[in-house]
């Protein structure tokens, strides 16, 4: 029989591990110190936290026992039992571990990501003001009168009398130049914006 034992008057903070066997009329009884458990459990990772589960009781790298439920753990949990005995191991870190880790043990790489994740941040930022959805682009060129009358003259045959002009529209982009109406006007006609651009072109062609 094993048993996770607290500690007595004479030594409150050192834990026992017995062990008992009998045969018969004969037995056996071993025990040890729970400094030494604790020390071994401490000499593991001293980052990680591991304790040691006997029965219903369980014992800290402290060298104190419990009888409640033994701890869970948020990262790289792992649970060891023993094939002879009932006995476990827990260990694991607590949550938010691993950022606590690389900031204390390497400062630089921690302070290295938090740049990189700042400038990646304020690129995507940067990114997703420039590409807009095509309304909210012709909506943009029509208040900045970026639609420019083309006139191109009509004429009944081979005379070369002209009988009037037809008022193309085209888009005088910032960036890309002159754009062909082909490639705008069935977004301005499916978003409702063909109506104030044609008002704003007309207005340009009257002046």
């Amino acid at each position: 029989r094993r048993l996770l034992m607290p500690g007595n008057q004479g030594t409150p903070d050192a834990a026992l591990l017995v062990l008992r066997d009998f045969d018969g009329k004969r037995g056996v009884l071993a025990a040890i110190d729970g400094r030494y458990l604790s020390y071994v459990l401490d000499l593991v990772d001293r980052r990680s936290r591991q304790v040691l589960v006997v029965g219903p009781n369980w014992l800290d790298a402290e060298g104190r026992t419990h009888r409640d439920a033994p701890p869970t753990y948020e990262v790289a949990a792992v649970s060891l039992a023993s094939q002879r005995y009932p006995l476990r191991v827990l260990s694991g870190f607590p949550e938010g571990e691993e950022w606590r880790s690389i900031r204390s043990q390497n400062p630089a790489m921690f302070g290295l990501l938090l740049f990189f994740g700042l400038l990646a941040g304020t690129l995507c930022y940067w990114l997703s003001r420039r590409v807009a959805s095509p309304s909210s682009e012709l909506r943009r060129a029509l208040e900045a009168n970026e639609f420019i009358p083309y006139y191109q003259p009509l004429s009944p045959g081979q005379g070369g009398r002209w009988i009037g002009v037809e008022v193309l529209m085209r888009w005088r982009h910032p960036r890309e130049g002159l754009i062909r109406p082909d490639l705008f006007i069935p977004f301005a006609e499916r978003s409702g914006l063909i109506v104030p651009m044609t008002r704003a072109l007309m207005r340009q062609v009257a002046e």
